[in-house]
């Protein structure tokens, strides 16, 4: 399979607006993982950030972690515990690209 570099957060209530890099409020990036999440992608390894919360959750790709993120743009890319796990498998190379969730 392939490699993926994932972080994983939880929320307990998406906020209005959701900073996970410079944000006061929690789930937050330690600068940590946001430095090693832009040091892999620049070295070509796959990253994203896996955000939970209670309905749902979304992956996050393209660095979209990097900037605030509307609680209404999350929900619309909200998918099932089921729908992530499928796609973190598809991400790795586990499922082939025509399973469906």
């Amino acid at each position: 399979g392939g490699v993926l570099w994932a972080e994983y957060k939880y929320a307990p209530k998406l906020p209005k607006v959701l900073d996970l890099v410079h944000g006061a409020s929690t789930p937050k990036l330690s600068a940590l993982q946001a430095r090693w999440l832009r040091r892999a992608a620049g070295n070509g390894v796959a990253v994203c950030v896996v955000l939970g919360w209670p309905e749902g959750g979304a992956i996050l790709y393209d660095n979209t972690w990097e900037r605030p993120l509307p609680a209404e743009w999350l929900r619309q890319k909200m998918l099932t515990k089921r729908e992530i796990a499928v796609e973190i498998a598809r991400l790795v190379g586990e499922l082939p690209t025509d399973e469906t969730a």
